[in-house]
Order: C-alpha cells, then sequence, then structure tokens
C-alpha cells in the first residue's frame, strides 16, 4: 500500500510537474527569436522565475510583462532593477504586472521616440503612479526639446515613490498564496524535466510509428472495400 501511495504521488507530480515544464518550455521558444538564441531565452525564463517566487506576481503575468517591455523598450527596461521598478508601481496602483508593464514600456517608447504620451501620462497619472505635477514637467520638457535621458529621470524618479511596495504586498495573505504557488510550480517543473524529455521522445516515436503505418492500412482499407464490394 505505501509502496502504491508513493508511485501515485510520483505520477501526480510528474504530470503537474510535466504541465508547468512544458509551459515554460513554450515560454522559452517565445523569447528565443526575441533575444535571438536559445540559451539568452532559456536564462531569461530562469530571471523571470526567480522573480516571481520573489514578488506577489504570478509567473505568467510577469512573463507577458516582460516580453512586452523587451519590445516597447528594446530589452532597456527588462533588468531586474527595472522590472522592480514596474513591480514596485504595479502593486502600489493594484494592477497586474503586464498592465503596469505596458504603460510604462508605452511611454518609454514614446518619449524615447519623440511621440505624443499624454493619453498614456494620463493613465498613470489615474492609477497614482506619476503626479499631476510630474505629468506637467514631462510635457513641458518634451514641448521645450529636452533630450530622452533629462525626461526619463523624471519618469524614474516617479516609479521609484512606490519602491518596497512589492515586498509589503508580498507578506499579505493574496501575496504569500501567489507566492506559494510559483514555489510549487517551479519544484514540480524541476522535478519533471527529464520526465519532458522522455514524453517528447516517447511521443514522437508514436507519430513515427503510426506514420509508418500508413501504407499498411491503406492496403488493408483498399482490401476490406473491395472484399464488401464482392459481397454486395
Amino acid at each position: 500500500m505505501a509502496a502504491k501511495g508513493i508511485y501515485n504521488m510520483t505520477k501526480a507530480w510528474a504530470t503537474m510537474g510535466t504541465s508547468a515544464a512544458s509551459k515554460l518550455e513554450t515560454v522559452q521558444n517565445q523569447l528565443r527569436v526575441m533575444l535571438k538564441g536559445l540559451d539568452a531565452a532559456k536564462q531569461r525564463v530562469r530571471e523571470l522565475r526567480n522573480f516571481s517566487i520573489a514578488t506577489p506576481f504570478k509567473m505568467g503575468d510577469i512573463v507577458q510583462g516582460n516580453r512586452a517591455l523587451e519590445s516597447l523598450t528594446r530589452g532597456a527596461l527588462t533588468t531586474k532593477n527595472a522590472m522592480t521598478l514596474v513591480g514596485d508601481a504595479a502593486a502600489q496602483a493594484g494592477v497586474g504586472f503586464e498592465d503596469m508593464a505596458v504603460y510604462v514600456g508605452r511611454l518609454y517608447d514614446g518619449l524615447a521616440g519623440g511621440r505624443p504620451v499624454g493619453e498614456v501620462l494620463f493613465r498613470l497619472a489615474e492609477l497614482g503612479v506619476i503626479s499631476g505635477t510630474a505629468r506637467t514637467a514631462i510635457e513641458q520638457l518634451q514641448e521645450s526639446g529636452s533630450g530622452f535621458s533629462e525626461v526619463w529621470r523624471v519618469v524614474e524618479g516617479e516609479l521609484k515613490r512606490s519602491a518596497g511596495t512589492m515586498g509589503y504586498t508580498s507578506k499579505t495573505l493574496e501575496g504569500l498564496q501567489s507566492t506559494l504557488e510559483d514555489t510549487q510550480d517551479e519544484l514540480k517543473a524541476t522535478f519533471s524535466a527529464n520526465f519532458l524529455d522522455g514524453q517528447k521522445e516517447a511521443i514522437s516515436a508514436q507519430i513515427k510509428t503510426l506514420e509508418n503505418l500508413k501504407p499498411a492500412v491503406l492496403g488493408v482499407g483498399r482490401a476490406y472495400g473491395g472484399v464488401v464490394g464482392v459481397l454486395n
């Protein structure tokens, strides 16, 4: 009975872990093109997993937010420090990490390209991330033709006002539950890493076997059709 219990538990972990591991594999392949290489994608996934465990946000939310930042800021805001700025702002505003990443990424992209950013500034001010005073200052700097670095310093200063909020949120019941789930998913994915490779090999073998059976099945079907025709 004990051996059966251990087997069932291991099987359950392998099944759940395979799901988590396959999701991470999918993320790696999605990032592979953006980061121009599988090794860079794997390293990014490891960084995001560690980040998610230390924050109140779920891994999926962080992955999508990081992808948005990679695209909108050309990687400039995908560092740990930049992600922390975005995460603290999201926690303070009470929105998801991806939502805040898109807002901040759009602001960065607009300022870097010298385009109007009034809409996204209004949204960030509405969320309490950027003050009305700072919003006015940013718009005036843009109108005066100030360089990107000077304007972005104002934005960073506003984002830093939320510093530490993720840490406080992580200690709430909801934050602890999120951290627990991410930690469990990581453990299951680690447990199932080799199991996943074995499953992929088995599925590939099944596909090859079925493909090899096509000519035989075709012949049997034709012969059976002939027999039925004669009987009729």
